[in-house]
């Protein structure tokens, strides 16, 4: 099921998170003049805006749909001049191990650095470590599990200090 959902339908939600990450970037005004009334004249300031990158984006990929749900984060990251560490689900590496080699080549022949987008690949048995802990990464992307149901949820049962065996 790796490649399910992952031709146009997938690339539809890129373009479409790329058109909103511009529209909104179009939103900021390059230059603004402030102005404040005051004795003897007013107070007028000049203020310069540029949109910046805001850091490293880290997208998870799920094992069922991994270009579904990672296209629209992913491409929205590089037009708004994020990096993307891309981390597939282990039992589906290759949709986008492939995704990453194709996007690489393209930066290199764009003459941008292909390491704007890297794999980070692990397996069941020697899972990454917990590398989005440490702050400095801006966004993540990740395909949301199912909530659990309030009723019988671990949240909601009492915690018990003393551990039964089983007999």
């Amino acid at each position: 099921m790796g490649f399910q959902a992952g031709g146009p339908h997938a690339q539809d939600r890129a373009l479409e998170a790329v058109a909103y990450a511009y529209e909104e970037m179009s939103r900021v005004p390059e230059r603004v003049i402030w102005e404040k009334p005051a004795k003897p004249e007013p107070l007028r300031i000049e203020k310069t805006y540029r949109v910046v990158p805001r850091g490293i984006d880290l997208t998870i990929g799920c094992s069922t749909f991994p270009t579904w749900n990672a296209y629209p984060g992913m491409f929205a990251s590089f037009v708004t001049g994020n990096a993307v560490i891309v981390k597939p689900h282990p039992q589906a590496v290759l949709p986008l191990a492939i995704t990453v080699e194709i996007l690489q080549d393209v930066l290199r022949e764009g003459g941008y650095d292909p390491q704007v987008v890297t794999l980070a690949v692990d397996t069941p048995e020697r899972p990454s470590p917990r590398c989005s802990r440490n702050g400095r990464r801006s966004r993540c992307s990740t395909t949301p599990a199912r909530r659990r149901s309030a009723i019988g949820s671990s949240r909601t049962r009492p915690r018990s200090s003393t551990r039964r065996r089983p007999a």
